[in-house]
């Protein structure tokens, strides 16, 4: 039996889906849409597949890759993503597709990944719709020279290797390297009544939720409730439930992966 190996490049919303990976059957995810798309349109199975990054629920991408495996030769690879777009819903979007070598996976042949993660701060929520933003946390505008100053104290403990045991959600009886190096960035983006904090998060992998806890901390960091001996305490002595604090994961993006050999 001869399979393919083929890889499609895909973003999403989402936001309407319990996350990305295949749960239980009566939970709508990413994963499992776009497979049964794919064997209604190829009349095939999915024999096996791998993929960037295992998003949660309401998390979306900008570019997630998803590789496949199927018995069935693909010829016309631009009918087949208009195709698969037809059958998908609005909420995901086929980017590209390509043959890739059989020994590839995407989700261990990536090097790095890259999330980002929105805030804005406005003194009216009503004045945000006008610009029709997604993916964005709004929250109550501040004093832009207090958010930088936070910032840079904040930003400089969530850089280089380190042990971010506080800072995910462990899973059942999975063992995780919990030491990551990490690259924490961020820029501010001005408007005539409000502006934009955008954090970006760059790893060769992540724990899970733990982008999400990272900004928890920070906003937590902001509204005093916890301080810089806090925030530094979580690395010196390393425990899970001292991350306690949990953003919310619609403005989490999956924006961008970088591969061992280009694509």
């Amino acid at each position: 039996m001869h399979l393919y190996n083929y890889t499609i490049v895909l973003s999403y919303s989402g936001i309407n889906y319990s996350g990305w990976q295949i749960q239980r059957e009566d939970k709508n995810t990413i994963q499992e849409v776009v497979i049964k798309t794919i064997e209604k349109v190829l009349e095939t199975k999915v024999l096996k597949s791998s993929y960037t990054g295992r998003t949660d629920r309401g998390v979306s991408a900008l570019t997630q890759y998803f590789n496949f495996f199927i018995e069935k030769k693909i010829n016309d690879h631009n009918s087949f993503i208009s195709i698969l777009n037809k059958n998908l819903p609005n909420d995901i979007f086929i980017i590209d597709f390509f043959k890739v070598d059989n020994t590839f996976s995407a989700r261990f042949d990536a090097i790095q990944k890259n999330y980002v993660y929105k805030i804005a701060f406005v003194e009216d929520e009503e004045i945000i719709k006008k610009y029709n933003l997604v993916n964005v946390l709004i929250l109550k505008k501040i004093n832009k020279d207090f958010l930088f100053e936070r910032l840079d104290k904040f930003i400089d403990l969530f850089n280089g290797k380190k042990d971010y045991s506080s800072y995910y959600k462990p899973d059942k009886d999975v063992r995780k390297n919990t030491v990551i190096d990490l690259t924490t960035s961020f820029d501010i983006y001005d408007f005539p009544e409000f502006f934009v904090l955008t954090l970006t998060f760059t790893a060769p992998y992540f724990l899970r939720n733990m982008i999400r806890k990272i900004v928890g901390m920070f906003l937590a960091f902001l509204e005093d409730k916890v301080d810089l001996n806090y925030i530094e305490d979580t690395f010196a002595q390393p425990c899970p439930s001292k991350g306690k604090f949990l953003a919310p994961p619609e403005p989490l993006v999956l924006y961008s992966v970088e591969y061992r050999k280009k694509l």
